[in-house]
């Protein structure tokens, strides 16, 4: 399956550091080669032995004892391996990937347990999140607009620095050519109309509403998607997928609609592209491994996480960003 997308433990009563998202925190490495204070090695261990085996986690469970011997830094192997992390290093780094990974997988095993009532209740946060996606997108089109203009004429009475500044900050347009910045800003801009356009809906000749809240569904394939993979776009029809259509896993039950909120923005870059390679938006690089903040211009125009965490950005805040994808706190202000 070609997809564009961004993927029983015992009881231990704990007191675990929980940080302001309501993760569980750690405030050193765990691990192999790690500092291991006792504290965070509990933490951990608790976080893995809330994963499910067929995710990635121990069996049998660890004893929650703060020591990190060949079993919790083997364990921790074991879940970066399954979880096609970026290092399969076996240690576990504040805010890391491997942090966020077992964190994420504490939420979904929060979820209901009853598949009917986890996908209904998946589909119901994905429609409610739909009037913050729309949001963004409508102040993500006007901040573009304005950074244009901006492109244009320069300072002055009616224009402002500040919106073709934050524009750059996620997209990279420092030394680029007056015609070339142009042409990119309104790449950008066409991007988050198409996208406004998707949302909208519109009715079909039977009188079917296409797209708005309908483009949502459940993944068919539950398990056959990667593991990190909380929502995709097929890249064509077949084995019970369209590509009209966002698909949503098992791996985003139990997580906060913020999360939904961005990942709608991530997968509608995907939904409104088009397969020649200068107008495809693809993933280069994710806010969830940090990998995004390492691009360049080139790569960052045709990234859907880049235009998922402007518009989000721009509408609802850089605490709430960061809450979602704690590597972003390295994104300049």
């Amino acid at each position: 399956m070609r997809v564009k997308c961004d993927c029983e433990s015992r009881c231990t009563a704990l007191d675990l550091a929980v940080d302001a998202s309501g993760s569980t925190a750690i405030t050193a490495s765990v691990g192999l080669g790690g500092a291991n204070r006792a504290a965070d090695v509990r933490a951990v261990q608790s976080l893995l032995n809330d994963v499910r085996p067929d995710r990635g986690g121990p069996v049998p469970p660890l004893d929650v004892d703060g020591l990190a011997g060949p079993l919790t830094n083997g364990a921790i192997g074991k879940f970066q391996r399954k979880q096609s992390l970026p290092a399969a290093d076996s240690r576990v780094d504040p805010d890391g990937p491997t942090l966020q990974a077992l964190n994420s997988e504490r939420s979904n095993k929060g979820a209901d347990p009853d598949r009917r009532t986890r996908e209904a209740a998946r589909l119901a946060t994905a429609v409610a999140a739909m009037p913050d996606v729309q949001l963004a997108v409508q102040r993500a089109i006007s901040l573009t607009e304005a950074a244009i203009d901006f492109a244009m004429l320069g300072k002055g009475l009616t224009t402002s620095s500040e919106p073709f500044d934050f524009v750059s900050k996620h997209f990279k347009f420092e030394g680029l050519s007056r015609d070339r910045t142009l042409a990119d800003l309104a790449f950008i801009k066409t991007t988050y109309i198409r996208m406004r356009s998707v949302l909208r809906g519109r009715t079909g000749l039977t009188g079917t509403l296409i797209f708005g809240a309908n483009m949502f569904d459940i993944d068919p394939h539950p398990g056959g998607s990667p593991s990190q993979a909380k929502a995709y776009v097929p890249r064509e029809d077949g084995e019970g997928l369209v590509t009209s259509r966002i698909y949503w896993t098992d791996a985003v039950d139990g997580h906060p609609r913020d999360r939904f909120t961005y990942l709608t923005l991530h997968e509608l870059g995907h939904f409104v592209d088009e397969e020649d390679p200068s107008l495809e938006i693809v993933d280069h690089g994710y806010a969830f491994f940090g990998t995004v903040l390492k691009l360049n211009h080139e790569l960052r125009m045709h990234n859907a996480d880049n235009y998922a965490m402007m518009a989000f950005d721009r509408t609802f805040g850089r605490a709430r960003l960061v809450a979602l994808y704690p590597l972003l706190a390295a994104m300049p202000a």
